[in-house]
C-alpha cells in the first residue's frame, strides 16, 4: 500500500493519531488505572502505531520465479 504523506488528508490522520498516541501515553502513566483501563490505552498505543507504520514504504519482494534456492 502506498500513502501519499504530502496529501492533506494523511497530515490529518497522522496528526490525529500522534495525538492520541500522546494522550494514551499519559494515561498509561498515571498510578492506579484498573486494569481494564490499562488495557484500552495499551490497545490504543499498539492500534496508533500501527496506523503511522502505513505511511512505511514495503520493502521490494523479488519476483516470484518459483525456485527457491
Amino acid at each position: 500500500m502506498n500513502i501519499d504523506t504530502a496529501s492533506p488528508s494523511w497530515i490529518v490522520v497522522r496528526q490525529w493519531a500522534e495525538e492520541r498516541l500522546e494522550s494514551a501515553r499519559v494515561a498509561l502513566e498515571q498510578t492506579g488505572l484498573p486494569p481494564p483501563d490499562t488495557e484500552y490505552q495499551r490497545a490504543t498505543v499498539r492500534v496508533m502505531r500501527e496506523i503511522l507504520a502505513l505511511a512505511t514504504p514495503l520493502p521490494e519482494m523479488p519476483p516470484s520465479g518459483g525456485s527457491y534456492t
